[in-house]
């Protein structure tokens, strides 16, 4: 069994009469990705705040590799990276002073912090860019540089809040593929997102929150097993539809040689395909209607939510 990292029990936090986060338990597994989702205002970013003691529960404990942040906050940080929504980079020092300025704040010795910032460089596609200014890069590279500077002193645990905010398709892609590497060679990632697509393909695990509560924690088949949430399939074929289906579903066309199943279990889609097949029907694509967090996401907040 995999090693807490990670562990909170029964945490609070108000801003005045805003209780931020009310009485959350959760822990976070040695070289997992966590994702968290949940509207804006529910506590995500004050989560992330209170592991790294940047601010401190009002009740509860928490504890990162056993250390508590109250305590042990510069012992904790050293292990830590964050990518926040915003890069976070002096936009009027080039690449090379900024990552130098950050790895001397580390405690880094400068020649080793020279090897570190070429190999993270050179990694992430901006060695030709060690000279520029930050104010001239693009959103992507800039997003990049900050995982770089995240990555300066070779972190355990990375936290990211909303890493692909303002990417291009390709910059968001190129970003999470650099997240999955990071994970593949260890690193445990924290991840806050409102982008549910890139959630589902980053994600081993998910945590719902909502106004400071946890709605409910798993990963994608455990959720599945607790909403038991209706499954909508669209199937693009070529021929004629079957007048009646074994199968339980509603169908409905919605385009040319397309439709529209929805079945009252997601495990009845085999069952289904293997009848449409067995009919004669043609079959080009099937596909989802929306992504199985998708259906998942709203279903928990309809149920959950008042």
């Amino acid at each position: 069994m995999a090693e807490t990292i990670i562990e909170l029990s029964q945490i609070s936090k108000s801003y005045g009469k805003v209780k931020a986060i009310d009485g959350i338990s959760l822990d976070v597994k040695r070289g997992e990705i966590l994702v968290m989702l949940g509207p804006n205002g529910s506590g995500k970013t004050t989560t992330i705040r209170l592991i790294c003691g940047v601010i401190f529960p009002d009740s509860g404990q928490i504890k990162v590799k056993g250390l508590d942040p109250r305590k042990q906050g510069q012992e904790i940080r050293r292990c830590l990276g964050v990518v926040s929504e915003t890069a976070s980079l002096y936009e009027n020092l080039t690449v090379l002073d900024n990552l130098l300025f950050f790895a001397e704040l580390y405690g880094l010795p400068k020649p080793q912090a020279l090897s570190q910032i070429n190999q993270l460089l050179e990694e992430f596609g901006l060695s030709a860019k060690g000279k520029a200014k930050v104010g001239s890069l693009s959103s992507g590279q800039k997003k990049r540089l900050s995982l770089a500077r995240a990555l300066l002193n070779n972190p355990e645990i990375l936290f990211l809040d909303e890493p692909t905010t303002g990417l291009d398709p390709e910059a968001a892609f190129t970003f999470i593929e650099l997240i999955k590497k990071l994970n593949q060679n260890g690193v445990t990632a924290f991840v806050c997102t409102h982008n549910l697509h890139e959630a589902e393909i980053l994600g081993q695990r998910f945590v719902f929150l909502d106004q400071g509560h946890i709605l409910t924690t798993g990963s994608l088949p455990e959720l599945e097993a607790q909403m038991s949430v209706p499954a909508d399939i669209v199937v693009r074929f070529k021929g004629e539809l079957p007048a009646k289906l074994k199968t339980p579903t509603q169908v409905q066309i919605v385009g040319y040689e397309q439709a529209l199943f929805r079945l009252s279990l997601y495990q009845q889609i085999p069952y289904l395909i293997s009848e449409l097949v067995h009919s004669g029907l043609a079959i080009y694509e099937i596909r989802p209607a929306q992504s199985n967090l998708e259906r998942l996401y709203f279903e928990i907040r309809r149920k959950n939510v008042k």
